[in-house]
């Protein structure tokens, strides 16, 4: 890739762009390569070169890639996991279950029950669940609406939510103009002593992430016409952020 003048990406390793009066941006995954750009010309030019050093397949206009299907419209493109999601229904033997809104919801769930004498087949399937979130952020809230290319975040947090460690988890969900294009539910690493506590970790893990997907735009010659918004809903976080001078009772999290 590098000797076609491609330029690899420092924040994706998987990520090549190639520069130019039209760019050609290219991802790798083992065998896999995806190849989209504004003129079709530079990409079969790109597709070409590469032949000439590989045995390459060209599968033409993307359909599927990686569980993700493609459909072409108008508009633009649809992309939507059904093939995936109904492979690993079938695969759970709950292809005729009744579906939900919001799955889970409120329930608590129950560890005090006898371990699986073989947990292979709960860990295939939770692996499975766990790529399909990348299309189906079904916990996370659309309710951006922006008028112009902006990319907008929003970061939250349960404290002690947890009820087996009393650790908080963090919620974040960050939007290109209407479109959702990264979202991540994790516990934090430690007990935060308060809301505001977590919250602010919260807000510290979504602005590490805005800054990878700036640096990712970057590499792409992407450039936003606005600063990126962050909110927060908790107004003790906000002051803290606000304020540079950290009292005693906030050094331990002056690093986030």
């Amino acid at each position: 890739m590098c000797t076609l003048g491609f330029k690899q990406s420092s924040s994706d390793a998987s990520l090549f762009v190639l520069h130019g009066s039209a760019p050609v941006i290219v991802l790798v995954y083992v065998d896999d390569i995806f190849v989209t750009g504004p003129n079709a010309i530079f990409c079969q030019q790109f597709i070409h070169q590469l032949s000439q050093a590989f045995p390459v397949k060209d599968l033409g206009p993307l359909h599927y890639f990686l569980g993700l299907e493609v459909q072409r419209n108008s508009e633009g493109l649809f992309m939507h996991p059904s093939k995936y999601s109904l492979d690993l229904l079938n695969k759970a033997n709950m292809a005729g279950a009744k579906p939900c809104v919001t799955p889970l919801g409120t329930t608590k769930l129950d560890h005090s029950g006898p371990l699986l004498s073989n947990p292979t087949e709960y860990r295939s399937i939770v692996g499975g669940l766990q790529y399909l979130t990348r299309t189906r952020p079904n916990l996370s809230f659309a309710v951006n609406q922006v008028c112009s290319l902006a990319l907008t975040a929003y970061s939250d947090a349960d404290w002690a939510g947890f009820t087996f460690d009393r650790r908080s988890t963090t919620g974040l969900c960050v939007f290109l103009c209407p479109n959702l294009i990264s979202w991540n539910a994790k516990r934090q690493p430690t007990v935060a002593r308060s809301s505001t506590e977590a919250e602010y970790r919260a807000l510290a893990h979504t602005a590490a992430e805005i800054t990878w997907i700036c640096k990712v735009f970057f590499d792409i010659n992407f450039h936003l016409s606005t600063v990126p918004t962050l909110w927060c809903d908790n107004i003790s976080t906000i002051s803290l952020a606000s304020n540079p001078v950290f009292h005693a009772r906030t050094k331990h999290v002056e690093v986030d």
